[in-house]
């Protein structure tokens, strides 16, 4: 079984430090972000930029995950 780390919504350096030491753990690791429409409903408009922001945000952060032998999977799900 593998470890889940849930950053609860958001990118928090507490997150990072998990994500850095379940790298170096040696066991898979499967990094996962979600974006949940409800969330991004609620913004207040227009709210493009942000959510572009975001994206290219991850997109780096992919390509870093790529160095260590694993990627960023980003989806798009209701988390309730």
């Amino acid at each position: 079984m593998s470890p889940i780390l849930d950053s609860i919504g958001s990118v928090k350096a507490y997150g990072w430090s998990a994500l850095f030491q379940a790298l170096q753990s040696g066991y898979p690791v499967l990094p996962i972000f979600i974006f949940d429409p409800n969330i991004l409903d609620k913004l207040d408009k227009p709210f493009q930029s942000r959510v572009q922001f975001i994206h290219e945000t991850l997109a780096s952060i992919h390509d870093e995950l790529l160095k260590q032998g694993t990627g960023l999977n980003i989806m798009i799900d209701t988390l309730s």
